[in-house]
């Protein structure tokens, strides 16, 4: 049975969802609840499940959260592993590239400051901007001349 409160926001509802088609009459007559009073309430078919210790109802089997388990632990595992070979393999790339030797190029491409056949590659960045001076050493005093005011 549906109370006018239920009823009201149905309506709203079929207003809101569906503009231009007529709303249903919904009716609160006795014969819905004596049709729904008739009715026996729907009983859960027992399948064997059980209930979890909460009261939940179970609706997996257990070799079925099994497999669910091995499936997501595989694809973890695999993941892992693709992981593994792409940081190897770019490892290896990286070795190979410091393996080989530079040849210096002339014109177009060549710069000053790229590193002669002789030189060992790096593969840190050397600022130029970086102040070369002795950690070390002791700090200059400063001191501040003030103005002479007033004289001439």
């Amino acid at each position: 049975m549906l109370n006018p409160a239920e009823i009201d926001s149905l309506k709203q509802f079929h207003t809101a969802h569906f503009p231009n088609q007529p709303v249903p009459k919904f009716s609160n007559t006795s014969w819905h609840r004596g049709a729904a009073m008739s009715q026996p309430a729907p009983q859960e078919a027992d399948d064997g499940l059980g209930y979890y210790g909460d009261g939940v109802k179970r609706t997996l089997t257990d070799e079925q959260i099994r497999m669910f388990r091995h499936s997501e632990i595989q694809r973890l595992m695999s993941e892992r592993r693709a992981a593994k070979e792409a940081e190897e393999k770019q490892q290896k790339r990286q070795q190979a590239d410091y393996g080989r030797t530079r040849l210096p190029q002339k014109g177009r491409g060549h710069f000053d400051d790229q590193p002669e056949d002789k030189q060992k590659i790096v593969d840190t960045l050397i600022y130029d901007d970086q102040p070369e001076h002795d950690t070390n050493a002791e700090p200059t005093p400063r001191t501040f001349l003030w103005p002479k005011l007033g004289e001439a």
